[in-house]
């Protein structure tokens, strides 16, 4: 039951010796198998082993490079598409290829375009609604000879369209007409109500803050109801 190298008539063999046999007493039987036989199949599975190594680390080389430059069109797709959204081509989406995790990226990036391309139309259409009925009501300022009935439905309608807490008219005198809470908000901005000679005062209204589009939309008012009292 023991193994070990031994040389037999000036070659190196590898033996394996048996116990000891009952009968005949003493006997022990020995296999040889030469050494360099062995020895070249070690190498020779070395070889295959390295072999075999070299080709896996290969394979995973090429398949981190596919899936790294598939990562990295997929994100610059990705990032082209947010580019553009940025600069207000709200129409561009991704293409989505697969069901892994940047498919589903792509899928919730297009999901969010589409919402976001659906808000804007809705806002705009919102802003050439208010538009339209700021120019009707100019029209109406216009037809109107009732000074004091002009002067509060511009106000009120100042108040609205601008989302003011309130918004008071000063004329040359003092108060002519109120809306809302006009002692409330941290920001104010008044209009004169004034063309020509006349002077009819000035329209002012307070809010927490205003933007450019609610300025506009209150000067545009303030234009038209001073030229509605001057014909009035």
């Amino acid at each position: 039951g023991q193994a070990a190298r031994v040389r037999v008539a000036g070659l190196e063999y590898r033996g394996l010796q048996s116990a000891p046999l009952e009968r005949p007493p003493g006997l022990v039987f020995a296999v040889l198998l030469p050494q360099n036989a062995i020895d070249a199949a070690g190498r020779a599975s070395e070889d295959r082993l390295f072999v075999a190594l070299l080709a896996s680390v290969l394979v995973f080389s090429v398949v981190t490079y596919l899936l790294g430059r598939s990562i990295v069109r997929t994100l610059r797709r990705l990032g082209e598409a947010a580019n553009a959204i940025a600069h207000g081509r709200f129409g561009e989406r991704v293409v989505v290829r697969g069901r892994d995790e940047f498919a589903e990226l792509g899928t919730a990036f297009n999901q969010m375009a589409a919402q976001l391309e659906e808000r804007v139309e809705e806002l705009e259409l919102e802003r050439n609604r208010m538009r339209d009925a700021t120019a009707r009501f100019g029209e109406a300022l216009m037809a109107t000879h009732d000074p004091g009935h002009l002067v509060r439905v511009v106000l009120e309608s100042a108040v609205e369209s601008t989302g003011a807490s309130g918004g008071i008219v000063l004329g040359p005198h003092g108060e002519i007409a109120r809306a809302g809470d006009p002692d409330a908000g941290a920001e104010r901005i008044a209009f004169p109500l004034r063309v020509g000679s006349s002077d009819f005062g000035q329209l002012v209204l307070a809010s927490d803050s205003f933007e450019a589009e609610q300025v506009e939309t209150a000067a545009s008012l303030a234009n038209q109801v001073v030229v509605a009292l001057e014909n009035a």
